[in-house]
């Protein structure tokens, strides 16, 4: 007697997200099958710049993960000593559905500019308005299939 399986599972759903949802740059993976909704991308050339922007990271992804109980421990924090380019290469290649960019302009505004994967628009916003966007956003794909 031998047993099989004709249902989907997970390792037959991935390959077809991935195949549905690529463009030429990688993954454009939907919010709710994603492994991860966020990464946070530091930009810093100057290590006291760096310094800072990892602490404000820090703060930041605990404010969203405790502002929004579906990105507590859903975001990355890419604070890797890259270039800009090679970040965003493979931030796109993973296919985060959402990169938060913290630069060098943060020290004076205090605003990051958020990137969505899926239509390639760009948004600058400050951290509240970040935390409002992403509560609506997890709000409005409440029950929608994937």
């Amino acid at each position: 007697m031998e047993m099989g399986c004709y249902g989907i599972g997970v390792s037959r759903l991935m390959p077809v997200i991935v195949e549905e949802w690529h463009d030429t740059k990688g993954i454009k993976w939907p919010l709710h099958a994603a492994p991860f909704s966020a990464v946070i991308v530091l930009l810093a050339k100057k290590a006291e710049d760096r310094e800072y922007l990892t602490s404000e990271a820090e703060e930041l992804y605990h404010k969203l993960g405790s502002s929004v109980p579906e990105l507590f421990e859903d975001m990355i924090i890419d604070e890797r000593e890259e270039q800009a380019g090679a970040k965003f290469f493979e931030a796109d290649l993973v296919g985060y559905p959402y990169k938060i960019i913290m630069g060098g302009n943060y020290r004076g505004s205090g605003k990051v500019e958020l990137e969505d994967r899926m239509t390639g628009t760009k948004e600058t916003m400050s951290k509240e308005d970040l935390i409002r966007f992403f509560r609506g956003k997890f709000n409005a794909n409440v029950g929608q299939d994937v």
